[in-house]
């Protein structure tokens, strides 16, 4: 009888409890197969099927428990042996050779199989590697020496073959040697790097210091819960807090914007003490603050707490005749009331100059003496709001 091509293996995933499967390939033992359920080897099974000629082409793998939701994978698994006995005088000879023929074609068809799977290296190199003992490959791991031949590695920064970094990830025990070699330091809890999507990675860690290279000087700092801390030249320039940042040194910026930064109402305003004043905003401030005219008559004005303090200065002229007035008006008139005012007199004079009360919000007058029979001029001062 012929044999179909053939792997001489099966998988299958029942979607419900299932315990027969069928075996699609030939046997020729019921001992001819290995079941594996879940990717766990299995012996919890029974085979049935009609044997005809030394062989069964239908099979079936019986599990003791029924599954659902797992793989079932059946491997052909045939070991070399001969059974028959060929005596030229026979009438079964032929048949004899012809299963004979099948069970060395199904054992090569699975040799195919393993060997398809197996690591090989290119023909145009020889040899292969023949492993030690199990005593002498006990905590070590299989790599490649310069020359890319295979060799045992021990674990740690002096053994291994590519780099101190990856030989310490094999042992769960070598945790503190292997972040102390990537330079990252962390607390009992277990520290887990997550690949992402390809350009990104997630650390998780309740606390993650880095460091430089000789472990010497610190970079930066996370806390859960806690502050992220940057540091330049091992000093700390930046530290985050509850409610905020705090910048030790000096902090500089090429714009400054933000709900931070105080507009022009709330400066002038002057209502909100926890943002920052700008230069043009500062430079807002004063113009509204203060109004000024610097001539000969002229004033100052000063806005503060929604009243208007006012100095000014008004020049006056007095005639010759003693006991001579002026009334001159103020510059910019005083929006309540004038409370002060003082009269300056240019050069000296021998009798008193003086003012016309009562004082005056848009006015003031100025009066010389009655024996001053000099023309006199200056300056009244006044200061209202």
């Amino acid at each position: 009888m012929t044999l179909s091509p053939s792997n001489r293996y099966v998988k299958y995933t029942p979607v419900v409890l299932t315990s027969a499967f069928n075996v699609t390939f030939p046997i020729f033992d019921q001992a001819d197969m290995k079941v594996f359920v879940g990717g766990i080897q299995t012996l919890l099974f029974s085979v049935t099927g009609t044997f005809s000629g030394g062989r069964s082409s239908d099979a079936q793998v019986v599990l003791v428990t029924a599954v659902t939701g797992v793989d079932v994978e059946i491997y052909g698994n045939r070991g070399p042996a001969r059974t028959n006995n060929y005596l030229s005088n026979s009438p079964s000879l032929a048949e004899n050779l012809q299963i004979d023929a099948d069970i060395l074609t199904a054992i090569q068809q699975e040799q195919a199989r393993d060997f398809g799977r197996s690591i090989k290296v290119p023909v145009s190199e020889a040899g292969g590697a023949e492993l030690p003992p199990a005593a002498l490959r006990a905590n070590k791991f299989l790599s490649f020496d310069a020359l890319g031949n295979f060799i045992l590695s021990l674990l740690g920064p002096t053994g291994a073959p590519v780099s101190p970094f990856m030989a310490n990830t094999l042992l769960v025990a070598n945790a503190a040697q292997l972040l102390a070699s990537a330079g990252i330091t962390s607390p009992a809890a277990a520290l887990n790097i997550l690949s992402g999507n390809g350009s990104s990675a997630t650390i998780t860690t309740d606390l993650l210091t880095l460091k430089d290279a000789a472990g010497a000087e610190t970079l930066a700092t996370f806390l859960l819960n806690g502050a992220f801390k940057a540091y330049y030249d091992n000093a700390l320039k930046l530290e985050t807090q509850a409610t905020g940042a705090k910048v030790t040194g000096e902090l500089s910026a090429d714009t400054v914007a933000g709900a931070w930064i105080a507009s022009q109402a709330e400066a002038i305003a002057a209502t909100i003490a926890t943002k920052i004043i700008t230069p043009s905003v500062l430079q807002g401030f004063w113009d509204d603050h203060f109004t000024l005219s610097l001539g000969g008559d002229g004033f100052i004005t000063f806005r503060m707490q929604g009243q208007n303090f006012k100095l000014q200065w008004v020049s006056y002229s007095l005639a010759a005749p003693g006991g001579s007035t002026v009334t001159v008006a103020w510059p910019s008139p005083f929006a309540t009331a004038c409370r002060l005012a003082v009269p300056m007199c240019f050069g000296a004079a021998s009798n008193q100059i003086g003012l016309l009360g009562p004082l005056d919000r848009f006015n003031v007058g100025v009066v010389k003496g009655n024996s001053d029979t000099t023309a006199r001029s200056g300056l009244v001062f006044g200061v209202g709001y």
